[in-house]
């Protein structure tokens, strides 16, 4: 039985993992802090920010990812200077933009008027469908396409509720024996005390790969490991107090994905690249006193 560290996390902080289509030796800690400062939102007040048209193409690094899920297509697209996570990027609207070139779609601002991150989102079911993702700069085209991977399914129902003493939970999806798994969780946890804390960071849990199984394969989660982990997230989120009260029960969405990494177009930045994501959900009750 063959078990995975997920290293990695949801939405804009798993584009640190295009530090990987740059330097192919892998980032480790470094791509976590890149992505940390990225989803908690770089302020000008508190970093160095460039306007785009002052800097030269291969100054600006674009991490692209886009996740279909649920028959939608979400598209993120987050800008900085090399690989200087402390000097965001701003789109300058005169001369730069970003738009989706196989819809000819624009993006939204998420970066509170920062100009340093953007989204679009378009329903598309289809399987395996090719986003591609346009910057402009003085009407140059500088395009990056991305290929979705085939969505998944689980292949039985997942379970509703989880007990800590139950040892593990199993679940089969539609994926070949020899894919990897990654794995993340958010959600809102209660302690023994009454207490309450919301997972930050969309923490990444480990799975074991049991085997094949009728059309896909199957993978485990302990629960001594799940359980280590929410009472470790709990007692951050108290200040590292180790008088922290135990984790008591949580309402959790594990998401599930299949991920592909690619590059951006070569004139930008090398630190730039891709992700493509199919992603699945589960709700989950985790109960762990009982």
């Amino acid at each position: 039985m063959q078990k995975f560290q997920i290293a990695h996390s949801k939405g804009i902080r798993a584009l640190a993992l295009a530090c990987v289509a740059a330097a192919m030796g892998g980032c480790g800690g470094v791509a976590d802090g890149i992505a940390n400062d990225i989803s908690n939102g770089i302020s000008c007040g508190l970093t160095n920010c460039k306007e785009s048209n002052t800097l030269s193409l291969d100054d600006i690094r674009v991490a692209y990812t886009a996740t279909q899920e649920g028959g939608t297509v979400t598209v993120d697209a987050v800008l900085s200077y090399r690989a200087n996570v402390f000097t965001a990027v701003q789109l300058s609207p005169n001369s730069d933009s970003i738009v989706l070139s196989t819809r000819n779609q624009g993006f939204a601002d998420t970066s509170q008027g920062r100009r340093s991150s953007w989204r679009t989102s378009y329903a598309d079911a289809s399987v395996s469908p090719t986003v591609g993702v346009r910057f402009t700069r003085q009407g140059q085209n500088y395009d990056s396409s991305l290929v979705m991977p085939p969505p998944m399914s689980f292949l039985s129902q997942p379970p509703l509720q989880l007990q800590r003493s139950a040892g593990q939970m199993q679940v089969a999806l539609n994926l070949p024996q020899t894919n990897t798994l990654p794995v993340y969780l958010s959600g809102n946890c209660a302690r023994t005390d009454g207490s309450t804390f919301a997972l930050a960071g969309d923490p990444s849990v480990s799975v074991a790969r049991v085997g094949p199984v009728s059309g896909g394969a199957s993978y485990t989660l302990s629960t001594l490991d799940l359980d280590r982990q929410l009472n470790s997230l709990s007692q951050q989120a108290n200040n590292n107090a180790s008088t922290t009260p135990l984790v008591q029960s949580c309402d959790l969405t594990v998401f599930y994905s299949l991920e592909v990494v690619g590059k951006a177009h070569p004139a930008l930045s090398t630190y730039s690249g891709t992700i493509a994501r199919s992603q699945l959900r589960q709700t989950l009750r985790y109960l762990g006193t009982q």
